[in-house]
């Protein structure tokens, strides 16, 4: 959907839904998608400027990983936008046998391979500044009155948490959900980049001991990939933030979390959109 800033006032633009816009992203090799971000634009509010929640994926996951999320907040003002920064933006690892393909490639390796920590939080970053570039265009007011949220998961919540040091003046609001702080060894024969080429914790953590605005960190209980004390450290780094744990959850809340039967991953996933509608209203 294209939009004209002339027209932002318009009556199209305030019944929208459902918009997705692209950027160039690090990756330029053939078949490699641009970042897309899809938006649930909202309808404007006369004298009230408005909000926008930021969705940043995994590095095992894509923008599907807050279509939940989005479709709960759909009848709140809250705008939501979600990233994707795979080379394979449509595809899906929780389809069919988890994170495999036909070609037995997991889902990491089909859309990350070759692509750094650094390139990741690049692309991320080209969204957010695109985002507020866009802002008169897209929401209707100029990027100075855009207010965000921003929601990152797992390897998405160190780079939200890094990029805070950047944009952290437009953010009041940051989720850092089952937040990395290092990454364990694994087998060196993987083609992992992107978390192999993980920083150093100076890197995130500061730009989380100077952020102004609320922090707010979720864990799942069940969290069999990061320990608590991993998430110790953020929560040293923002003493004052609140801190949520969500009973029988995992590590991605009930998305990824096979070890779990169908049930328990339903129940997990239900709670943590619940939490997050909870903690937007707030």
């Amino acid at each position: 959907m294209s939009l004209n800033p002339e027209r932002a006032h318009v009556p199209e633009f305030e019944t929208r839904r459902n918009v997705h816009i692209e950027f160039p992203g690090t990756l330029h090799e053939e078949g490699d998608e641009k970042i897309r971000v899809d938006i649930d634009a909202k309808p404007l509010t006369k004298n009230s400027a408005p909000r926008l929640l930021v969705c940043v994926h995994g590095s095992h996951s894509s923008g599907f990983e807050y279509e939940d999320v989005a479709t709960a907040l759909e009848s709140s003002p809250v705008n939501v936008a979600r990233i994707t920064t795979s080379r394979h933006g449509d595809f899906d690892p929780t389809a069919g046998e988890p994170f495999f393909a036909e070609d037995g490639q997991d889902f990491m390796t089909r859309g990350f391979v070759g692509k750094t920590y650094d390139m990741e939080i690049e692309d991320v970053r080209r969204a957010l500044q695109g985002l507020l570039d866009r802002s008169n265009e897209l929401f209707g007011v100029p990027k100075e009155k855009l207010r965000l949220d921003i929601i990152g998961t797992s390897l998405g919540a160190t780079i939200v948490s890094q990029l805070l040091g950047e944009f952290g003046s437009s953010v009041d609001l940051a989720i850092l959900a089952s937040p990395a702080a290092e990454i364990p060894p694994e087998d060196p024969t993987a083609n992992r980049p992107i978390l192999d080429t993980f920083p150093s914790q100076d890197a995130f953590l500061e730009p989380l001991k100077s952020y102004e605005g609320r922090v707010v960190f979720i864990r799942g209980e069940r969290d069999v990939v990061i320990p608590e004390s991993e998430v110790k450290k953020y929560r040293d780094a923002a003493p004052d933030a609140q801190y949520i744990v969500i009973d029988g959850a995992g590590h991605s809340f009930g998305l990824f979390d096979f070890e779990q039967s169908e049930e328990e991953q339903g129940k997990a996933r239900s709670a943590f959109v619940a939490k997050m509608q909870e903690v937007l209203g707030s």
